[in-house]
């Protein structure tokens, strides 16, 4: 299963990536070397919006999709107005915090101070 998710990170600007692991991504972007270079500048604060897919295709997809929205677009799509047509086949939102296992000290969870406006 891969993940497709929206950060939002510090001052205010939006990082779209694909994982198999959020909790593990979200953590690298916060502490590690393994982190996108764009969040070593802009610190992530929280995951807005997560879907997940069956394949890396499809994923990948729908991470250039998103990409290639305005901001405003992004925001709407995590307010959750989002088209039909931009998700792929397969592709699914999931609810946050959306991971199985019990929360680390460190895990991602979405809140207020996250949210749109």
């Amino acid at each position: 299963m891969y993940y497709i998710y929206i950060l939002r990170c510090a001052g205010g600007t939006l990082y779209t990536g694909v994982t198999t692991d959020l909790r593990r991504r979200f953590s690298e972007h916060c502490s590690s070397r393994r982190g996108a270079k764009y969040t070593h500048a802009h610190r992530p604060v929280c995951i807005e919006a997560a879907w997940s897919a069956p394949d890396r295709p499809e994923a990948q997809r729908l991470e250039a999709r998103i990409k290639a929205l305005p901001r405003a677009a992004k925001l709407r799509l995590i307010a959750g107005a989002a088209p039909e047509a931009l998700l792929p086949d397969g592709c699914v939102r999931i609810p946050l915090p959306c991971l199985d296992e019990p929360a680390a000290p460190d895990a991602p969870e979405q809140n207020e101070a996250c949210s749109p406006g």
